[in-house]
């Protein structure tokens, strides 16, 4: 008796429906049924409101469908369930891999049945599950997955060597000013639209307008700015119907009012630096920071004494 063994074809025919059974199953599963990821934001009670409410929402399809969402709700514990947005008058249609977001006021209270209710004790509560229900075309779907958010603070509290860098920016109006810009022209065209232009100190040195160059008098002060602008306007140079010059030196020294003067000069730091001694430094600072608290509680403890009599 002998055997046969499957020739080379055979196996890659069978591979090869193995592979297109593989993906039909997997587009099946991407184009049947929902899949949405939520995530929102809640603030405490604050000097607005005193009840803890919901202050922004993010919904994302995760399927190659869409998906037609006529409310949404938070699900406190079992039976509590928040509205959080309402679109009975026209519903909200999440397009395939679509995501929507919206940002919430505050509120005045929550009520039930023309009763005044209060959730902070349930938010504030670790034992209380919080969920993202929403009410689809599909029935009720119950939101279980949330985006991995990551923030460099989070790496920070387990190695302080870690600096979160966030920039400061000057702004007027839709423009973000630089560093080195020291004044604003505003000018009013004739047709009415308004040309916000940044002057820096070295801008007599090339060409900011059309007809005529900047001088380095001209940019000693805001007044001999206006006086220069006004100049050429007179002489058909600047066609325009208000010219306005702002001095930046006053909003920089308010910007930079509560930062110190002199800056720090960022150094590299190794790997072995920032994994190592990084994290052995942190230990050590809370291991310090948790035997001073324990001092001060004792400290302020007060202390009993036994008298014989």
């Amino acid at each position: 008796m002998t055997i046969t063994l499957p020739s080379v074809w055979t196996l890659f025919a069978l591979t090869l429906s193995a592979f297109a059974f593989l993906v039909s199953v997997l587009n099946f599963r991407r184009k049947s049924s929902l899949s949405l990821r939520a995530t929102y934001s809640w603030i405490s009670s604050s000097v607005s409101s005193d009840d803890q409410h919901i202050t922004s929402l993010l919904i994302e399809n995760l399927k190659d469908r869409a998906v037609t969402i006529f409310a949404v709700y938070l699900r406190v514990g079992h039976n509590f369930y928040i509205e959080i947005d309402n679109f009975d008058d026209k519903s909200l249609v999440l397009k395939a891999f679509e995501s929507w977001h919206k940002d919430y006021g505050t509120i005045e209270f929550y009520s039930v049945n023309f009763r005044r209710i209060e959730l902070n004790d349930l938010f504030n509560s670790k034992r209380v599950k919080k969920r993202i229900v929403l009410s689809t075309s599909d029935g009720k779907y119950v939101v279980h997955k949330f985006p991995k958010r990551w923030s460099p603070v989070h790496d920070f509290f387990r190695n302080h060597i870690t600096a979160v860098v966030r920039p400061v920016r000057l702004h007027y109006k839709d423009l973000s000013l630089g560093g080195n810009v020291v004044y604003v022209v505003d000018i009013v065209l004739v047709d009415g639209k308004s040309e916000i232009i940044p002057i820096h100190a070295i801008d007599h040195e090339v060409r900011i307008f059309r007809n005529f160059r900047l001088t380095k008098e001209a940019l000693e002060t805001t007044e001999a700015l206006k006086h220069f602008l006004d100049e050429q306007a007179s002489l058909g140079s600047l066609i325009c119907k208000l010219i306005e010059v702002l001095d930046v030196k006053e909003w920089r020294e308010r910007a930079r009012r509560n930062y110190r003067k002199v800056p720090i000069k960022a150094k590299y730091v190794n790997w072995f630096q920032y994994r190592i001694r990084g994290r052995i430094a942190t230990v050590l600072s809370e291991r310090r920071l948790q035997r001073e608290n324990r001092r001060r509680l004792r400290a302020t403890q007060p202390s009993t004494s036994i008298h014989d009599d």
